[in-house]
Formats: C-alpha cells, sequence, structure tokens
C-alpha cells in the first residue's frame, strides 16, 4: 500500500474532477474600464481588511 501525504490526497481529488469535467466555458476578456472596475474594488476589499 503506498502513503500519500494530505496535500498529495487533495490535489488527486483536484485532478480527477478536472478529468471528469464535461462542461466547458470559454472566459471573455474584460474591457479596459471593467478592469480597472474590478481592481478598485479589489483594492478597497484589501483596504477594508487591514483596517
Amino acid at each position: 500500500m503506498v502513503w500519500y501525504s494530505e496535500q498529495a490526497k487533495i490535489y488527486t481529488r483536484l485532478a480527477e474532477k478536472i478529468a471528469k469535467n464535461t462542461e466547458s466555458k470559454v472566459p471573455s476578456p474584460l474591457d479596459i474600464q471593467d478592469l480597472r472596475n474590478w481592481g478598485k474594488q479589489c483594492a478597497d476589499s484589501l483596504l477594508k481588511q487591514e483596517i
């Protein structure tokens, strides 16, 4: 019997889920304004966490 680390078990389960996945989605790129808004929201969220 082979013993694996807990991390190896997690990655094995993740790989199995990826291999079995039949739903495929192609992401669409963000335009520059959407990208700026996303970045601002992330920065604001991080700043709130530090307060």
